[in-house]
């Protein structure tokens, strides 16, 4: 195996992260660099989930990330975590950040693949969305990558502080879904450093009343 070279300006967590995602290229037969350096990934690599047919680059950024969050975050340690924990929640989050010594949003990543629940997570930075991770049974977003988040949610709206997580509140559908009938939402948010922010929106689907029916009465 060649050499890792991370930036030094990076945390701990992100550099564990990064370490990992390259030990995956490097051990995956089927990958091939793209230079003669090496493996020269970026942060947008460091985001890839799924690829296009044909897209051999992003196929191979995928496999990597899976890797990297499942050799630091291995599936059994998850779900025996999660085990004591009840319905989705930012602390959740931050807590395995800090057991598996990754980023939270590393760790919110992780989190939702094992969400037994509709949830998505939006990452913005100063008020703009840079992207959103969700469970695949979440419905659609009226919101995506670089649009401005809606300027009346709780997230822009709360007034915690940095670090603080608000508790979950219920949420204006339509600032966040293409379609919110029949859906309650939830939403929950945490202020991070330099503009940087984390909201976890969460959905129930509501139960349809039974048909009312005229009373009867015996003569």
């Amino acid at each position: 195996m060649g050499a890792i070279a991370v930036d030094g300006r990076m945390g701990e967590e992100r550099k564990r992260y990064t370490i990992g995602h390259e030990i995956g290229h490097y051990v995956n037969p089927m990958h091939r660099a793209s230079s003669p350096e090496g493996f020269k990934c970026t942060r947008k690599d460091m985001l890839t989930d799924d690829a296009k047919p044909g897209d051999r680059h992003a196929k191979m950024e995928a496999e990597a990330n899976q890797f990297a969050a499942e050799l630091l975050m291995p599936d059994a340690w998850v779900r025996r975590f999660l085990r004591s924990k009840a319905g989705l929640d930012l602390q959740h989050i931050f807590d395995m950040a800090a057991l598996f010594e990754v980023s939270k949003e590393a760790a919110a990543r992780r989190y939702l693949s094992f969400a037994a629940e509709p949830a998505a997570v939006v990452f913005s930075h100063d008020g703009k969305i840079r992207y959103v991770k969700k469970t695949d049974d979440f419905p659609r977003l009226s919101v995506w990558n670089g649009q401005p988040m809606p300027a009346d949610c709780y997230s822009l709206t709360n007034n915690k502080g940095q670090g603080e997580i608000t508790d979950v509140v219920e949420a204006v559908g339509h600032h966040w879904l293409d379609t919110s009938c029949g859906l309650s939402l939830g939403e929950q948010t945490v202020a991070q450093a330099k503009g940087f922010r984390m909201t976890l929106l969460t959905v129930e689907f509501e139960q349809e009343e039974d048909g009312w029916e005229a009373p009867r009465f015996r003569r």
